[in-house]
């Protein structure tokens, strides 16, 4: 709906810009004032054999994401990996 100018949306910055919409200019972003919002990325797969390539490829993404975004983030220290059972 808001693509087609019916509506608006409130997303993390991350959802939409490069998104394809935003990159055309059929959406578009602005920062909230005095945003506090902290991040925590979570990614949780099976333990078995190595993941496909788009699995590591969208892992990789998203964490030179998460370090390009920095001290919004929660601290690395307090970030874990968890694989499924």
């Amino acid at each position: 709906m808001v693509a087609e100018g019916l509506g608006v949306t409130v997303l993390p910055d991350f959802s939409v810009i490069g998104d394809p919409l935003e990159l055309r200019g059929a959406i578009t972003w602005r920062p909230l004032a005095d945003d506090q919002t902290r991040v925590q990325l979570v990614i949780q797969r099976p333990r078995s054999a190595s993941p496909p390539r788009a699995v590591r490829d969208l892992h990789r993404i998203f964490v030179e994401r998460a370090r390009a975004i920095g001290p919004s983030l929660t601290p690395p220290s307090a970030l874990q990996v968890n694989k499924a059972p």
